[in-house]
């Protein structure tokens, strides 16, 4: 019996390997939540979050020369007033909740730097990577990529690239829908996914 007893002492190699074990499967189960609601917002106000927005809704027609935004010089597409107001939403959110972030990454097209200028957050830049067929392992890359201490990191991109970049974690992603990651171990985490319906009904709450 005593025999039986020492193989379950505390300090025993048995033991010892299986609270490690459960400590780890308890860390990797706690890594894996989702955040919403309040939760969401306090971690976004820490920092350390990349936020993937798809382009706003845009009309699949090029608008007439005489209609284009200015800057529109080649007569690529632009998003709508229903996309406008996606954005706006969010844009709206962002900086009601205080929530900081350093830079917005966008692509070339005109369309993505119309969304870009409307989440208006952080320093714009461009990214040719993020080019409606630009490299989705860049766009992961960049999303695995941790902010400044203290900021978040906004990327605006095309639906195409953010579903190969993401596979699963984007599938149906809609327009104005936020993809939000954690940058940890090399890779970025999926803690959220928000539309723009999402960010109103957290900024109002």
């Amino acid at each position: 019996m005593a025999a039986a007893l020492e193989r379950w002492r505390l300090d025993s190699p048995v033991v010892s390997v299986a609270v490690s074990l459960w400590l780890s499967l308890s860390a990797a189960g706690a890594a894996a939540q989702p955040l919403s609601g309040q939760s969401l917002v306090d971690a976004l106000k820490g920092g350390g979050y990349v936020l993937v927005i798809r382009d706003a809704h845009s009309p699949e027609a090029v608008p007439e020369e005489d209609r284009r935004a200015p800057g529109n010089l080649k007569g690529e597409r632009e998003i709508d007033p229903v996309g406008q107001g996606q954005l706006s939403v969010i844009a709206y959110s962002l900086r009601e909740l205080d929530i900081p972030v350093s830079h917005t990454l966008h692509g070339p097209a005109f369309r993505s730097r119309q969304s870009a200028n409307y989440v208006g957050r952080g320093k714009l830049t461009l990214v040719d990577a993020l080019a409606e067929t630009g490299d989705a392992a860049q766009l992961a890359l960049l999303a695995a990529t941790a902010p400044a201490a203290g900021q978040n990191t906004v990327i605006v991109t095309h639906q195409a690239l953010i579903e190969e970049a993401f596979a699963d974690d984007a599938r149906g992603i809609a327009n104005a829908e936020t993809l939000v990651f954690r940058p940890q171990d090399g890779g970025a985490e999926l803690v959220a996914r928000l539309t723009f319906e999402d960010w109103a009904k957290v900024a109002v709450k």
